[in-house]
């Protein structure tokens, strides 16, 4: 039969070891890297409809050439802004997530400036 060198553990033995309480939740990580990165595309995107968009748009008069960046990025922002919302319910959803936390993390996408200045800890 074939045994280890000494000092080093099976895996068997490791795994038995390893306390859940340790570890995070099962995908915990992926959804978190998930909300990360759809904050910060919503929040990008929020932020050239309010600074770029809309300034460009009044100064235009409402004629199209001046409009063209709020009529590409504003439905873009619209799905994205969906989609975000729903990574904040599947992130609400995991194992020690507080429920009504989903709301502060909805209510951060509505600010173009809150992606950028927050991070989950």
């Amino acid at each position: 039969m074939l045994s280890l060198p000494s000092g080093v553990a099976s895996p068997a033995r490791s795994i038995e070891h390893t306390s859940d309480a340790t570890r995070p939740a099962r995908g915990t990580a992926g959804a978190l890297a998930r909300y990360r990165v759809m904050a910060m595309v919503v929040g990008t995107g929020l932020a050239v409809l309010c600074f770029v968009g809309v300034p460009l748009q009044l100064a235009g008069d409402n004629k199209w050439p001046w409009t063209a960046v709020v009529e590409i990025v504003g439905p873009l922002h619209g799905f994205l802004y969906i989609t975000y919302l729903i990574v904040c319910l599947d992130l609400a959803g995991r194992p020690g997530s507080k429920r009504c936390s989903c709301w502060g993390w909805s209510a951060r996408g509505s600010c173009p400036a809150s992606p950028f200045t927050w991070n989950e800890k």
